[in-house]
């Protein structure tokens, strides 16, 4: 199953099933403002990944699906590409390559494009040409970089914590059942070496180790354990240069600015409600149920596919007493020196059978979504919402970049913030 749809299908689950009261944050229903579009691109893409306005308003985006960077012109309405998967030889354009690749901004109108299957990164110019290609600086980073660069061109990135050593004479199968740390580290490079200073710890969601069973024809199936309520902070590098870390177990920000200096915001104010033992039971046995309908369903007898992977959950017992208070995957920092996050609120009136319905399929949910916007002193100044079918990519100065799916593919849509 593709993991960003997982990742959807257990925020919708989760919003489905937790109690109407929980997630009732200040008074966003009321003072949140709505975001309208101001300009629509002219072209399509396949996919966004991420954006970069330039000075001037014009826009260079990542498009994942066709493997392709693309420049915009200031009214989105004229694209170059700079980036393709069919570069010819000896040209000056970089080949895309077929795996992972992201664009992060970096001094002044410069922007990298970090191949991470070819683990190598490209620095494109202001017009979008290639200044120069050089590799990784920390290559075993690569697969788990989720960074950007500070003003000063530092790199700030998460590196996974290391999974205990397995004792000696342990076989290969117990060794892989070592559990991952539920931690990994923010850390920055050190100008002019190879080495990296850690700034801060964050909690990730926890993994269980794969189990491989053999079944009666001799075939192996994988059993992956999936969590639906799992507990993690978010980070995000700020455009002055400041980390802001959004911690689960309180919902307050650390911060942590350029010079080193660390403060923290107050806790955001939240209807903490905890969940009983049987809304748990309820929950694991709401997603045991959809998971051995439709993704473990497949050839073969009673509708089973030995010889791949099924999905279960953990016990009840091992859910978190209350459930996460905020959403990882949207907070954001903007141009403008802020943080925006966006608070978890349950439906009115959930449907557990129509909200999954919808969640696997080609639309989202029919809901918008808050944002809560933090200034650099740890205060909310401001909620906006998001309307149903559009999705934050990145921002501007003073605007917003979202993604709309249309009939002939995805549009870029420019927001002003205010």
């Amino acid at each position: 199953m593709d993991p960003f749809r997982m990742r959807r299908l257990l925020h919708v689950l989760l919003a489905a099933t937790v109690p109407a009261a929980n997630g009732r944050v200040l008074a966003q229903d009321t003072a949140a403002r709505v975001l309208r579009p101001t300009t629509v691109s002219a072209v399509r893409f396949g996919s966004v990944g991420q954006v970069r306005e330039l000075g001037d308003r014009r826009v260079i985006v990542n498009d994942p699906a066709r493997h392709q960077v693309v420049l915009l012109d200031s009214t989105l309405g004229k694209a170059v590409v700079l980036i393709d998967s069919a570069a010819a030889a000896g040209s000056a354009t970089h080949a895309y390559g077929g795996g992972r690749a992201t664009i992060t901004p970096y001094l002044a109108d410069s922007t990298w494009f970090i191949d991470r299957t070819a683990m190598a990164q490209v620095l494109l110019d202001p017009n979008g040409a290639i200044a120069r290609v050089s590799a990784a600086p920390h290559p075993a980073d690569m697969s788990s970089a989720s960074g950007a660069h500070d003003p000063k061109g530092r790199s700030v990135y998460q590196v996974p914590a290391r999974r205990a050593i397995p004792p000696p004479g342990a076989s290969a199968q117990e060794a892989s059942q070592i559990p991952m740390p539920e931690s990994a580290f923010v850390v920055r490079t050190i100008p002019g070496s190879q080495a990296a200073e850690t700034l801060a710890t964050v909690r990730t969601a926890r993994t269980y180790p794969p189990v491989l069973v053999t079944n009666p024809d001799g075939k192996l199936t994988q059993h992956e354990i999936i969590n639906p309520m799992q507990l993690q902070d978010s980070w995000v590098l700020m455009s002055g240069g400041t980390v802001a870390i959004l911690r689960e177990h309180d919902f307050h920000v650390d911060f942590i600015d350029p010079d080193g200096g660390r403060r923290a915001s107050q806790p955001v104010p939240y209807r903490w409600e905890r969940w009983s033992d049987s809304a748990k039971a309820g929950l694991t046995a709401a997603f045991q149920a959809f998971l051995d309908s439709t993704i473990n369903r497949g050839p073969g007898p009673g509708g089973s596919r030995p010889g791949t992977v099924t999905l279960g959950v953990p016990p009840a017992d091992d859910l978190p007493d209350y459930a996460q208070p905020f959403i990882p995957r949207q907070t954001w920092a903007d141009a403008d020196d802020q943080l925006w996050f966006s608070p978890f609120v349950a439906p009115p009136s959930p449907s557990i059978k129509n909200m999954l319905v919808q969640s696997m399929g080609n639309t989202l949910p029919d809901t918008t979504t808050t944002y809560f916007i933090m200034n650099h002193a740890g205060a909310v100044v401001d909620r906006v919402v998001v309307l149903s079918g559009f999705t934050i990519v990145g921002f501007g100065r003073g605007v917003v970049y979202l993604t709309s799916r249309e009939a002939d593919g995805v549009a870029l849509v420019r927001a002003r913030v205010r």
